[in-house]
């Protein structure tokens, strides 16, 4: 389970809290995205790590 996930699950936790939290995440992949640089070093750290855990980087069914 991701840290956000197990973060929002918590019982003490306030619903603005969780609001900012994903808002958050959601700016810092937003901005990831524009950044073509960035996304593509991201992408390529991505497929290596399929890569060593033994899957396969042809990513031809891939949806984006």
């Amino acid at each position: 389970m991701s840290g956000l996930s197990k973060r929002l699950q918590r019982t003490s936790l306030d619903i603005l809290q969780g609001h900012r939290m994903i808002s958050d995440i959601r700016e810092t992949i937003s901005k990831t995205r524009s950044d073509e640089s960035k996304f593509d070093k991201v992408f390529e750290d991505m497929e290596q790590m399929v890569v060593l855990s033994g899957g396969t980087s042809d990513h031809s069914d891939a949806v984006f």
